[in-house]
C-alpha cells in the first residue's frame, strides 16, 4: 500500500507592514490627497464660496453701518460672542458646503480611477480609510479655524461690540466643531465606499450635514413612539450639538455623539475597503 505523498509547502506569507511603515504610507496619502484637493474642480470652487461668504458678513456688515447699503444689516446688542455672530450669519451653511467639499474630493478617487493608485502602496486599502478620516479631520479643523479667525477679526473691525472670547473656548469651539462636521464626513465617506457613486456620495453628504437624515428619524421616532421620545432621541445626535455650537463651544466632553458616529463610520469605511474588489 503506497504512502500518501506529503503536501506542498504553503508559499510564504508576505510580510507586515511595520507600525512605521503604515503611518508613513497614510500620511503620504494624506499629503497626496491635500494636494489632489487643490485640483478638483468641485472641491475648489466650494472652498473658494467659502472663504468669499467668511468675508462677505463681516464685510458688509460694516459698509452698511458707514453706506446706505443696507445689504447685512445685524441687530445685535453689545457684549455678544464671536460665536453668536457666526451663528447669526454664516450659521451651518459653511459646514454644510465643507463637508459637500470632502465628499466630492473622495468620491473623485473612485470615478477617475484614482483609488488604484494608492492601492499599490503596502496596506494600501487600509491606509487609504485611515488617510481619508486623517484628511476629514484636518480640512474641518482649518475650516473652522478659518472661520472663526475671519469672524472675530472681521466683525470687531466692523465695529460691533464683541465680548473678548477665552482662547480655550476658542480651541474648544475649533475642535467641536471639527470633529461634528468629520463625523458627517466620515458617514458620507462610506456611503462613497459603499456605492464608488459620485453622486449618492455628495448626495449624501448634503442630506447629512444638511441634517436631512436626523430630521426624517426624528419624524419616525415621533411618530412611530412619541414626540417626547424624539425630543431625547434629538438630545443624542450630532445634530443637536452642530445646533448648540452657534451660540458658543459645549462643555469638555460635549460632541460625543460627533466622536461616536466618526470612529464607527471610519471603521466601516475601512471594513468595505477590505472587502470590497476595486
Amino acid at each position: 500500500m503506497s504512502k500518501a505523498s506529503p503536501r506542498p509547502p504553503l508559499p510564504p506569507r508576505p510580510p507586515a507592514a511595520a507600525p512605521r511603515e503604515g503611518v508613513v504610507a497614510v500620511l503620504s496619502m494624506v499629503r497626496l490627497m491635500l494636494f489632489r484637493a487643490r485640483k478638483e474642480p468641485a472641491f475648489v470652487v466650494l472652498s473658494v464660496a467659502i472663504i468669499a461668504l467668511s468675508v462677505f458678513f463681516p464685510l458688509f456688515a460694516g459698509l452698511s453701518k458707514v453706506f446706505p447699503l443696507n445689504i447685512v444689516v445685524i441687530y445685535a446688542p453689545p457684549g455678544l460672542s464671536v460665536f453668536h455672530f457666526i451663528g447669526m450669519t454664516s450659521g451651518t451653511l459653511l459646514p454644510w458646503w465643507c463637508g459637500i467639499a470632502l465628499a466630492a474630493l473622495f468620491s473623485a478617487d473612485f470615478k477617475t480611477g484614482a483609488v488604484k493608485n494608492y492601492l499599490q502602496a503596502r496596506g494600501g486599502r487600509m491606509s487609504w480609510a485611515l488617510a481619508a478620516a486623517t484628511t476629514t479631520l484636518i480640512v474641518s479643523a482649518a475650516f473652522a479655524i478659518f472661520t472663526y479667525a475671519v469672524s472675530d477679526v472681521g466683525f470687531r473691525l466692523a465695529g460691533y461690540d464683541m465680548a473678548p472670547t477665552n482662547p480655550l473656548d476658542a480651541v474648544r469651539w475649533v475642535a467641536q466643531m471639527a470633529v461634528t462636521l468629520s463625523g458627517y464626513v466620515a458617514a458620507a465617506t462610506l456611503a462613497i465606499t459603499i456605492t464608488r457613486s459620485e453622486t449618492v456620495g455628495i448626495l449624501a453628504a448634503i442630506l447629512l450635514v444638511g441634517g436631512a437624515v436626523e430630521h426624517v428619524l426624528l419624524g419616525l421616532c415621533s411618530l412611530a413612539l412619541s414626540p417626547s421620545a424624539a425630543t431625547e432621541l434629538y438630545e443624542h445626535m450630532p445634530i443637536a450639538d452642530m445646533s448648540a455650537l452657534q451660540d458658543g463651544p459645549l462643555p469638555w466632553g460635549g460632541c460625543m455623539e460627533g466622536v461616536i458616529v466618526f470612529v464607527c463610520a471610519s471603521a466601516l469605511v475601512a471594513l468595505v475597503m477590505r472587502r470590497r474588489k476595486l
